[in-house]
């Protein structure tokens, strides 16, 4: 009990340290034409910083183009949802986050949810799929945060046919004759 009660009270002075930290001043306070809000968060906490999420998912990957590039493989992650963009973490290290604007569409279908992101996106272009049993719960959470983020209108949630078709085309066409 000490040992937990001991570990609670550095969690709340890690807590009050990265407050403190990310509250100094970082260069010019102006902000450039048609920065928002999402990305003076995203710049200034970039320093340090334990990022707080709205709402936290435990996901697998299923395979894909774009996880193969990213080497993720099947295991146990999280995909953390807040107000300016979707993260996945493994334990307590975020391995991806797309950003809102990055992210072209998102929906659910047989246990997953499925995201289709650009090219500006910092795993580069593709579709991720994620196992779940909270894929609706999740598809919401994303749905609602993507009206709030004001650097981008919501995109609706995609049509799931036309996702699996995306994401399961082959390969390569033969050609018509």
């Amino acid at each position: 009990m000490a040992t937990q009660a001991h570990t609670a009270d550095i969690d709340l002075d890690l807590d009050d340290t990265y407050a403190r930290v990310n509250d100094l001043p970082l260069g010019d306070s102006d902000k450039p034409a048609g920065q928002t809000k999402c990305d003076t968060v995203a710049e200034s906490k970039l320093l340090v910083s334990p990022q707080t999420y709205d709402s936290t998912f435990p996901v697998g990957i299923e395979e894909t183009e774009a996880s193969k590039r990213c080497t993720l493989c099947d295991g146990d992650y999280r995909l953390c949802v807040n107000a300016c963009d979707i993260s996945l973490k493994n334990q307590h290290v975020v391995l991806y986050s797309w950003p809102y604007k990055a992210i072209r569409r998102c929906g659910t279908g047989k246990g997953l949810f499925i995201v289709e992101v650009g090219r500006r996106a910092a795993s580069g272009e593709g579709f991720f799929r994620f196992k779940t049993t909270s894929s609706e719960t999740l598809l919401k959470a994303v749905t609602v945060a993507m009206r709030t983020d004001s650097s981008r209108h919501a995109a609706p949630p995609a049509d799931v046919e036309d996702l699996y078709a995306k994401v399961n085309k082959p390969k390569h066409r033969q050609k018509e004759q």
